[in-house]
């Protein structure tokens, strides 16, 4: 059974419609070839303390970032 898993940084401003990111396997077919009409989809949001990049927590970035515009 094909799965999809789509993450997302939470609060980020953006309401996240999870029905309509359902729908990726859809949309993905046109990329990856067909899959099966039953895909499993999974909407997953990361809180910032949860990811980062460049050696650094996002949540530290957007603390920094903060602090830096004050």
């Amino acid at each position: 059974m094909p799965f999809v898993a789509v993450q997302l940084a939470a609060a980020r401003g953006v309401t996240v419609d999870a029905a309509s990111l359902a729908r990726t396997p859809t949309a993905l077919a046109a990329q990856v070839g067909e899959l099966h009409p039953a895909s499993y989809v999974v909407v997953e949001e990361i809180a910032a303390d949860g990811w980062g990049y460049g050696g650094r927590m996002q949540a530290a970035r957007r603390d920094a970032a903060t602090a830096a515009a004050r």
